[in-house]
């Protein structure tokens, strides 16, 4: 397995960088181009100006729809390589203690985990208005004023710039979610890129067509299930940050 994952990810890495390299087609466009510029015979018309900028411009729209489709193949490699990463097992929620620590089978989770042994209960992400727990609710779980709130723009889940936050693009750290069964259902987060991120629409998580995906209504995101954020009566997914 080991072995395996290796040759893949040595894959994706010589195909990205071969995404910073333009193509042939896109070379030899560009060499003509400047070709006729640079040639002082050819009487520069507006009309061979404009001619020159429709070339510019439709080899500039080849080269962004070839990068956008290698990107897309690579993601969907990466993809597959993430879910050959054992999964990580639920923390133990201790609901006894007022601060609602939680405590982390030491082991349990790998390097892209939450780091130390402690995590916090931060709510439930499900669009229940009612719920107490309900990050919907902005007099629970939800109150923009709590300091653990997900929706605090200020508070450590909440800023965009902090690491550990649902709405930073570039977070490393995002809350964990995870079913009432214990299944690991990815991180809440906004960064298109971590395999493990629901934003990432070619991850485990992501993918509307993964059935471990809250984006899959057929999967993890039916609407009818007690653990789908989509379900207004539901209890949603428990959201657990590294404390």
């Amino acid at each position: 397995m080991k072995k395996v994952t290796v040759l893949v990810l040595s894959f994706c890495v010589s195909g990205c960088a071969s995404l910073h390299q333009p193509s042939p087609l896109y070379r030899q466009t560009q060499a003509f181009i400047r070709e006729l510029e640079e040639d002082t015979s050819i009487t520069k018309t507006p009309e061979m100006q404009l001619l020159l900028l429709q070339m510019q411009q439709n080899a500039d729209a080849y080269e962004r729809a070839r990068l956008q489709g290698e990107y897309r193949k690579t993601m969907m490699i990466l993809g597959a390589v993430q879910a050959m990463r054992p999964t990580p097992q639920p923390p133990v929620r201790l609901r006894t203690l007022p601060t609602l620590a939680l405590r982390y089978n030491a082991g349990a989770y790998d390097s892209n985990s939450m780091t130390g042994d402690t995590a916090k209960y931060l709510g439930n992400w499900s669009s229940n208005e009612y719920a107490l727990d309900s990050i919907n609710n902005p007099y629970g779980a939800g109150n923009p004023y709590n300091p653990d709130s997900i929706t605090n723009e200020f508070g450590k889940y909440g800023n965009p710039f902090s690491p550990y936050s649902v709405t930073n693009p570039y977070a490393t750290q995002a809350p964990m979610l995870f079913d009432s069964q214990g299944n690991y259902r990815g991180r809440l987060s906004s960064n298109t890129f971590d395999p493990d991120s629901i934003s990432n629409p070619f991850g485990r998580f992501g993918n509307p067509l993964s059935t471990d995906s809250i984006n899959n209504p057929f999967g993890a995101g039916n609407p009818f299930s007690p653990d789908s954020p989509s379900n207004p009566f539901g209890l949603g997914l428990e959201i657990y940050g590294d404390d």
